[in-house]
């Protein structure tokens, strides 16, 4: 069996969004005859992060998991409230480049070399966000001469962040330009979700496009084994939860939109017993400008 060295950041008993990709590569790698080797943080190391200790029943008899001493310097008083204005951002936009878990790099590479002198694997695959998980990537490839693949979970300056990203330091916005491109073009192969992303790579980053394979989010069907299939009783209202980044730059809130008035006109839908709920974090800008 081959064996595939996993550095993943966000891992079980960690939830959230982040958590489930590279857990599911974990869980179905075995049955294609990769044994999975996971590099992660110690989630109590963590200031603050949803947890699910049911997802640690997905993770194979063949796994091995690592788990490393992250420093959370969020846990300091002086970056959090309004000292991080004054403190925390400077020193960010300095030294944790491209994210605040680079401060994990460190002890994850030590563990890393003690892993690859007994387990020899034979490929190394980061999975991002945070960005930082493809430096220690590169790195390890380089070090010890094996092929880096990189997971694109999102992609690394967001359009969704573009404006964020724009506000950056002059210094700093080079330096993770430079980062950006060097872990890509350093990989053996990129993982993209879709082909949009797989798009924005080749124009951005004029990488190989034999180099760039998509796999995209899905669901796990053994989740659903014992799930109730019921048909609901109809309410007063179509309800629609949307849930996510909304972002302009993707097309998805006008998209949104055109689908709902589609339904409205098919007689699909009754425009006075609608209820849109959206649960974001995104600007209320993108959804003022085209919700009402």
């Amino acid at each position: 069996m081959k064996k595939a060295l996993i550095i993943a950041y966000y891992f079980p008993p960690l939830s959230g969004g982040g958590a489930q990709r590279p857990l599911k590569f974990v869980k179905y790698l075995p049955s294609f005859g990769w044994k999975p080797i996971v590099l992660t943080i110690n989630p109590d190391n963590v200031k603050s992060f949803p947890r699910d200790d049911s997802l640690l029943d997905d993770i194979p008899d063949e796994a091995d998991i690592h788990r490393t001493y992250y420093p959370d310097l969020t846990k300091l008083p002086l970056f959090r409230g309004s000292p991080a204005r004054i403190f925390f951002e400077p020193f960010r936009n300095r030294f944790l480049i491209p994210s605040n878990e680079i401060t994990w790099n460190y002890f994850a590479y030590k563990k890393a070399g003690k892993i690859i002198a007994s387990e020899k694997p034979d490929i190394v695959m980061a999975t991002s966000p945070p960005n930082s998980a493809h430096l220690l990537g590169k790195k390890i490839s380089e070090e010890f001469k094996i092929p880096y693949i990189a997971d694109m979970r999102d992609q690394w300056i967001h359009p969704y962040l573009a404006d964020s990203f724009d506000k950056l330091p002059g210094r700093r916005k080079i330096k993770e330009k430079a980062m950006e491109r060097g872990c890509l073009h350093g990989a053996r192969k990129i993982i993209a979700i879709s082909e949009l992303m797989k798009t924005r790579f080749l124009e951005r980053l004029d990488v190989d496009e034999r180099n760039i394979a998509i796999i995209p989010n899905g669901y796990d069907e053994e989740d659903f084994i014992d799930y109730n299939d019921r048909i609901p009783s109809k309410g007063e209202h179509f309800k629609i939860l949307f849930m996510g980044n909304l972002s302009m730059l993707e097309g998805v809130i006008p998209n949104f939109v055109k689908a709902v008035e589609r339904a409205i006109d098919n007689g699909e839908i009754e425009s006075d017993k609608i209820e849109i709920n959206i649960l974001t974090q995104s600007d209320p800008k993108h959804i003022r400008r085209h919700i009402s």
